[in-house]
């Protein structure tokens, strides 16, 4: 009758053990996927930013290129080019529009703004 209490106790035991497990590696699996998910909507956003970035970079490019071709050629198709670019396209400020979503109210944001307003007063003056 001894030795069958203490199987009892050692499945006791077992049991006891093998649920406070069960939890434990329930918990570790529920952050990790919380962590997974929040490593994803940040790696997410930097993709999001990083295209945004290059679409700025694209469209300054784009207008310098067009203004430049404009001058050298005195081809009406560049100035044409360059405006659709600056009035309709739009893909600086677009893109500027984005990562404000992100970034607003940083001054790193600010400067990128302050820098786009210098840039649309120096398209004035192309103009």
């Amino acid at each position: 009758m001894n030795s069958k209490v203490k199987i009892q106790k050692v499945s006791r035991w077992s049991i006891c053990l093998t649920l406070v497990l069960t939890v434990l590696v329930s918990g570790i699996g529920i952050w990790s996927m919380r962590e997974f998910q929040m490593l994803k909507n940040a790696t997410d956003r930097y993709i999001e930013c990083e295209e945004a970035a290059r679409q700025l970079q694209t469209g300054a490019d784009y207008l310098t290129e067009q203004v430049r071709m404009y001058v050298l050629t005195g081809e009406r198709e560049y100035m044409e080019k360059y405006i659709n670019e600056a009035a309709y396209t739009r893909r600086r400020e677009t893109a500027v529009e984005q990562l404000g979503g992100y970034f607003e109210g940083t001054k790193a944001f600010d400067s990128l703004k302050t820098a786009l307003e210098y840039s649309n007063r120096l398209m004035d003056t192309e103009l």
